[in-house]
């Protein structure tokens, strides 16, 4: 058939699926680090002054976030490689995430 067969269009369809999510999470991602790097050079410009509550747990917060979706990066990634399960958490454990993250001391 000129059109494909129906299995064609379903494995079309999920492969539209996948590349919308990763999408959308990378734009989460972009947007979080962006947020996170606009209240750094505010704290910065105060000379860390008045760093308040709520400046630090919306930081915590941008972290975790980070830290999970880093994670589901990696499993992509790994989904991608062809990995199993099981060899999936050895190649996750190989790979940390960047280092200097969102409220890391």
């Amino acid at each position: 058939m000129a059109y494909g067969t129906f299995e064609e269009g379903e494995a079309l369809s999920k492969a539209y699926d996948k590349v919308h999510a990763q999408l959308e999470l990378l734009s989460r991602m972009l947007g979080d680090q962006l947020e996170a790097m606009g209240i750094a050079v505010d704290l910065a410009d105060r000379d860390y002054r008045g760093e308040d509550r709520e400046h630090a747990a919306r930081l915590a917060a941008i972290q975790k976030r980070s830290a999970k979706d880093w994670e589901q990066q990696q499993k992509w990634a790994a989904e991608a490689k062809g990995l199993r399960p099981e060899e999936q958490e050895h190649d996750r454990s190989q790979q940390q995430p960047p280092s200097g993250t969102v409220g890391q001391k």
